[in-house]
């Protein structure tokens, strides 16, 4: 089966996904990744793809701004992805996320406690260069008047790094402190959170900049607020590793501002169903040489990468790479016009998303030497592959959100209908059960095409246009219910 028989039979497929549990490409990740992943499963009894996800969130925060691709149109994409794998509580979300998260924190600790080795040092510079500023206040010091500006200017530096944590993870965090954190760590963190409850009710209800978009594409931000100092970005890099309930997941797909906004159409999830599993006896736990390689490759991407200062690596490329992923951009535009008419937001970023994930994948099979090596043609395919998996499940998600919504839409109709004999697209609007008159007179026409409404259209007296009147379908109507 080529590629893009498989791509259509997943699309075609896609009411029908209900369990990740054997559908998650595992084949796909490099051995170190794959062997880690499914170790973790084992130990947490739940589907690879719980920690499969996780994976290959972290792969990604490992990679800061460090290294890029040249890609389909010769500007450089970053490897920083959302993803979102979602789980019931008590479905080892804690368990697997501790696991894999391991070499993160220590290597954060590890930051934490070189960055505090230095500060004595920085104190005593302060200490000195205080003196010396009073001094010169006083009188007592003579100082040229191109010299001052450095000292003031040195004193500021030392006074900020004094009060800078270096900060690799952050979790529970306001967009207002996330663009504050982003300015301190290099522009460069990661939002991890084994709930996510409070940080996806901050996008949900936040107003104003969104730092998770601007961060997502590099995209330089300047905020200026009047009770805080200005936060300038010049190309923020943040990725994202969310494990939400599948009820905020649900929540997030049918809220229409975060599809309008770009937000749900940068985020890669992955609703996992989760079956209770019987345990023996024996003592289950990961292989010390798995999880020693799990965390070697992870520093290794961190010390290479996320550590890296100014330009970053660019990585060299086989030629069937460009042509493979430039195929599957085609192939998403051609169904665009069909199928994926109404996914436009979200279809419109699987290209970027698949370009993302050769890079991810890349760093992941050959960690710290990766922009030694040249990009394969294999792990392209092996991108999209993973991104036929994730945009699987955006257009499974919008589904079952949708069919909630038209269901809740139909059920608010009735209500007003219970209360008056007849109502109008206008009605339903002011009553809030669609935000525009377009969209009440596209659900009352589906109800009417469901046989559960009719309709007569009453023409003023005085003339002018015909207003609609919808009523609920009864005994004297020929209605096909």
């Amino acid at each position: 089966m080529n590629q893009n028989t498989k791509r259509e039979s997943t699309v075609a497929s896609v009411t029908s996904v209900t369990s990740v549990t054997d559908s998650f490409p595992t084949n796909v990740l490099p051995p170190t990744v794959r062997l880690m992943a499914e170790e973790v499963a084992d130990v947490a009894t739940v589907p690879p793809a719980l920690p499969a996800c996780q994976a290959i969130g972290i792969i990604s925060a490992a990679l800061g701004a460090g290294v890029a691709i040249p890609s389909d149109r010769e500007r450089y994409t970053f490897g920083n992805i959302y993803v979102v794998p979602a789980a019931e509580s008590g479905a080892g979300k804690s368990v697997t996320f501790n696991q894999m998260m391991a070499p993160v924190y220590v290597y954060q600790e590890e930051l934490r406690a070189r960055a505090q080795a230095l500060h004595y040092g920085l104190k005593a510079e302060l200490l000195r260069l205080k003196g010396t500023l009073r001094r010169v206040e006083s009188g007592k010091e003579p100082i040229t008047e191109d010299v001052l500006p450095g000292l003031i200017r040195r004193k500021e530096e030392i006074e900020a790094e004094l009060k800078r944590r270096p900060k690799i993870v952050c979790e529970d965090v306001t967009r207002e402190k996330l663009q504050v954190l982003l300015a301190q760590n290099d522009e460069r963190i990661f939002s991890a959170s084994a709930d996510a409850r409070q940080v996806i009710q901050a996008v949900l209800h936040g107003k104003g900049d969104n730092p998770y978009l601007k961060s997502w594409s590099g995209d330089p931000v300047d905020v200026d607020r009047i009770s805080r100092d200005a936060v300038p970005l010049k190309a923020p890099r943040m990725a994202l590793l969310w494990l939400p309930q599948p009820d905020l997941m649900t929540d997030m797909f049918a809220r229409r501002i975060l599809i309008d906004n770009g937000f749900l159409p940068r985020v890669l999830p992955c609703v996992v169903e989760y079956a209770p599993m019987l345990i023996g006896i024996r003592t289950r736990r990961v292989a010390p040489a798995t999880e020693k390689n799990w965390s070697d490759l992870v520093r290794g991407l961190f010390e290479t990468y996320h550590a890296r200062q100014g330009a970053p690596f660019v990585l060299r490329r086989e030629a069937k790479v460009q042509p493979l992923l430039i195929n599957y951009y085609n192939s998403v535009v051609e169904r665009r016009r069909s199928e994926l008419a109404d996914v436009g937001p979200f279809a419109a970023r699987w290209a970027e998303q698949a370009w993302r994930l050769v890079v991810v994948l890349h760093a992941a099979r050959y960690a710290g030497d990766a922009h030694n090596n040249a990009v394969q043609a294999q792990t392209a395919e092996d991108a999209i592959s993973l991104m036929d998996f994730f945009s699987g499940q955006q257009l499974e998600l919008l589904r079952r959100t949708r069919a909630h919504a038209k269901t809740e839409a139909a059920e608010a109709v009735f209500e007003m209908l219970a209360a008056r004999n007849e109502i109008t697209a206008r009605d339903a609007q002011r009553e809030h059960i669609a935000d525009s008159a377009g969209e009440a007179h596209a659900l009352l026409e589906q109800m009417v095409r469901a046989g559960k409404l009719v309709f007569h259209d009453h023409k003023p007296e005085g003339g002018g246009h015909p207003t609609r009147l919808y009523r609920r379908c009864d005994d004297r109507d020929s209605c096909d219910t």
